[in-house]
């Protein structure tokens, strides 16, 4: 986790020096991880992006990540029961 706080900190820091967000929205599964990502990542922006940027910024989870990973799911979960009424009890590939 130290290594993708690491990577995604210096990437998110080189974009607040240069846009100066008030909120910057982190999204997809790497959210999951919570404080476990978010802290440390939190610590690399502030290590490398300039004071003021970060002073003003919020960097936030995306609200939305966890009902579109469960919704993925249950597509696939509809897709899955389709595919195997479709091929007579055999799923596709």
């Amino acid at each position: 986790m130290r290594d993708t706080a690491k990577f995604l900190g210096a990437g998110v820091a080189n974009l607040l020096n240069i846009f100066n967000p008030d909120t910057f929205v982190i999204l997809g599964g790497v959210t999951l991880a919570g404080d476990h990502l978010f802290v440390p990542l939190q610590a690399e922006i502030k290590r490398r992006a300039f004071k003021p940027a970060v002073e003003v910024c919020r960097i936030v989870p995306c609200e939305l990540t966890q009902l579109k990973l469960r919704m993925e799911g249950y597509c696939w979960a509809i897709w899955r029961r389709n595919s195997l009424a479709c091929s007579g009890g055999m799923a596709p590939g």
